[in-house]
């Protein structure tokens, strides 16, 4: 079980991920709104930069968002992924976008990934964390077997686990 302690801001429910950095070897962490209304995980060009992401070799494509505005976005690999403490999720597919300057976060953790756990929120668990209250906690069960990681190499976008996904 993980176990993801949140922070809200104006009516957004937000965790923090752990995203790979290519030349640190090593996790960013990254403050996401957890959106159940999101069909994608995506962060911010600056974010995506930071952590060394070659944005020329990701697929362009277009999404359509609130008010069926078209936004152009590129859709690239993050080879490696974490949630809490030490939930190694692989590599997850994101969609790199510019973000309003107004957003108080850079991410927004999507049901490509949401998806393939069973979640509970609980607002009445404000427990102290690192010396900060958090407004609740976000219980996250895998629906999947834990114990494989798939590496990059094999990671196939067209799949579900963390890639594209379709509604059946």
């Amino acid at each position: 079980m993980i176990e993801l302690p949140v922070s809200t801001w104006a009516s957004s429910v937000q965790v923090e991920l752990g995203l790979w950095k290519l030349d640190k070897k090593d996790y960013v962490k990254c403050d996401m709104i957890f959106d159940t209304g999101a069909y994608m995980t995506s962060i911010d060009t600056t974010i995506a930069k930071r952590l060394g992401i070659n944005l020329s070799s990701g697929i362009k494509t277009t999404v359509t968002g609130v008010g069926r505005s078209s936004i152009p976005v590129t859709r690239v690999v993050i080879p490696k992924c974490r949630l809490g403490k030490d939930f190694e999720l692989g590599p997850i597919l994101v969609d790199v976008l510019d973000f309003p300057d107004d957003m108080p976060v850079q991410a927004v953790l999507g049901l490509n990934i949401i998806k393939e756990f069973v979640c509970t929120i609980d607002f009445t668990d404000t427990r102290l964390l690192d010396n900060v209250k958090c407004d609740g906690m976000i219980l996250m069960k895998p629906s999947f077997d834990a114990s494989i990681t798939p590496s990059v190499e094999r990671f196939n976008i067209n799949e579900s686990r963390f890639g594209l996904w379709t509604i059946t």
